[in-house]
């Protein structure tokens, strides 16, 4: 009879943005009592996120083991070098091979549902449902294709998001039902995925973790203490964990479950506005007339609020033109040596160089490094005018904390907010407000930060310990592990060996295999303008696109 370990299955439950500092209390309170055990049998602990900690690195970070400069994905809306535009992102963009492609082609049987970064979905050794940036239902959503409908036959009504737009039209108590209702139709439908046969990987990913905290992060710490809204806002997570402990009670005793977040989360008092700081600064320069300022953003908000797109009665441009062209169009490239044109949360600067952009001005070498140098101090003394207090807490340089094929797609330089802020790339009306304060249904409220949280539990898994120094990129090759799977050379993180028994370290050995990183499947292109037009404003409406 073989043992436990050998046959070892991985139950993956994803918290999008979930952090230790708002779990804790709702475990202590008895909130999330399926967790709070887990944690009580297992190893625990921080879990760091990339650079920034977005939601497109974060979980392309995951699926390959590697850093954005390997696998190419920075943003939603990532920065087109030679165009001054952005494109969005979505499964096709991650050159490397993945997790799933890697435990496909080694036999194994995988579950993923909505794991961002999974649309159009790709082949595997399973079933996939795609994540957040599949269009609608109405496309194949799905692989294999014929399981699209299959799940809208048995998981009445499911949806891709509940985004917080929901909260901006309905009110609160609205918007926590429907994230309820939205996660607890996915995880049903992972329930029945389980349930169709035999898998050794199943993975789900809970988005509106990330999205509740994003508009109601008040009501979990700091602002709003007490009320019948703040016991709504945590009925969210009673309800989460409460499905948790119905899937957990299904799982086999040779499982290894994983609770694990991509990123953490905090307060966000502030909002600061990378491109008005460069336009104080001489460094960007916009067109000279005041109507442009008027135009840009009477355009974003009807864009942003543009649910029965009404803006075609506005502009004879398609939307997406609008969209990319509107603010580089106000920008006069030949004066302009910085700018930002995507992102939120962290800062993205990039220089106007020559020889890369189309209109560059900054000569490669000394002066591309002086004016990182100048920016990195200016930021630096960005203060808030309430508080005095500055609101950067660090600036890097993209080759500290990038490498590989892909690090020229990087920013050239990633500014990181103080806790209590987040960046924008709009062009604020008046030049002189580069902080602003937010408010609850205008602005978010909560914003991402960089530690995570992680859980391990299992039979061949030390009891109630702490792990310390664990990052996302490590979570691939662990996983790998656990299987007695070879860890491609190539992987950049670490086996948590740590969190395994003794026992269960003697019995497997840590090999490596020499493997090729590059996704080499050919693709065509991915979303129609239509699809592009849904995918924006579900974006916008979560705060990710401006």
């Amino acid at each position: 009879m073989k043992r436990k370990e050998e046959n070892a299955k991985v139950f993956i439950f994803c918290l999008d943005g979930a952090a230790w500092r708002v779990l804790t209390p709702l475990i202590k309170k008895g909130k999330m009592p399926n967790l709070g055990r887990l944690i009580q049998q297992g190893v625990s602990g921080v879990l760091m996120s990339t650079i920034p900690p977005l939601t497109a690195p974060a979980w392309s970070t995951f699926l390959t083991g590697v850093n954005p400069g390997s696998h190419g994905v920075y943003e939603f809306g990532q920065y087109k070098s030679g165009s001054y535009n952005t494109v969005l992102v979505n499964s096709r963009h991650i050159t490397h091979k993945t997790l799933w492609q890697i435990l496909s082609d080694a036999g194994k049987k995988i579950i993923s549902v909505s794991v961002p970064l999974t649309y159009p979905p790709p082949k595997v050794n399973g079933y996939l449902i795609s994540g957040m940036l599949t269009p609608n239902t109405n496309c194949t959503f799905t692989y294999p294709p014929e399981l699209s409908k299959e799940i809208l036959r048995e998981i009445k009504n499911y949806k891709i998001v509940t985004t917080g737009g929901v909260f901006a039209r309905k009110g609160l108590v609205k918007f926590v039902e429907e994230l309820i209702d939205t996660e607890t139709k996915r995880i049903n439908a992972t329930r029945y995925l389980m349930g169709k046969g035999e898998w050794d990987v199943a993975m789900v990913h809970i988005l509106s973790v990330d999205i509740l905290q994003h508009q109601l992060y008040p009501y979990l710490e700091g602002e709003i203490s007490a009320g019948k809204d703040k016991e709504r806002v945590e009925e969210f997570f009673r309800a989460i964990d409460k499905e948790f402990g119905r899937i957990q009670s299904a799982l086999p005793d040779n499982c290894l479950k994983i609770v694990m977040s991509d990123h953490g989360f905090g307060p966000s008092d502030y909002t600061v506005r990378l491109n008005n700081f460069l336009i104080e600064k001489g460094l960007l320069v916009l067109k000279p007339t005041a109507l442009s300022y008027y135009f840009l953003n009477l355009a974003r908000f009807l864009l942003r609020f543009d649910k029965f797109h009404l803006s075609k009665w506005f502009y004879k441009r398609k939307r997406r033109d609008i969209q990319e062209n509107i603010g580089t169009k106000m920008i006069n490239w030949e004066k302009t040596k910085a700018f930002v044109v995507n992102g939120s949360i962290y800062g993205h600067i990039y220089i106007n160089l020559k020889g890369r952009e189309p209109l560059g001005v900054v000569n490669p070498g000394s002066e591309y490094e002086e004016l990182r140098d100048y920016i990195a101090a200016a930021a630096g003394e960005i203060k808030n005018p309430e508080t005095n207090k500055p609101v950067v807490a660090k600036v890097y340089r993209r080759e500290e904390v990038y490498s590989g094929p892909k690090i020229g797609d990087a920013p050239d330089l990633i500014i990181v907010p103080e806790e209590g802020y987040y960046f924008r790339s709009s062009i604020f009306q008046d030049n002189s407000k580069i902080v602003t304060k937010n408010r609850i249904r205008r602005d978010l409220m909560g914003t991402h930060q960089q530690d995570g949280i992680m859980v391990f539990s299992g039979p061949f898994i030390k009891e109630n310990t702490k792990i310390n120094k664990a990052n996302l990129v490590d979570i691939f090759p662990t996983i790998l592990y656990c299987l007695g799977l070879e860890v491609p050379d190539y992987c950049e993180g670490r086996v948590l060996l740590e969190a395994f028994n003794e026992v269960f370290q003697e019995r497997k050995q840590l090999h490596f295999k020499k493997e090729t990183a590059i996704n080499t499947e050919t693709y065509v292109p991915s979303y129609s303008q239509d699809d592009e037009k849904v995918i924006e404003q579900r974006l916008r409406e979560l705060g990710y696109l401006e």
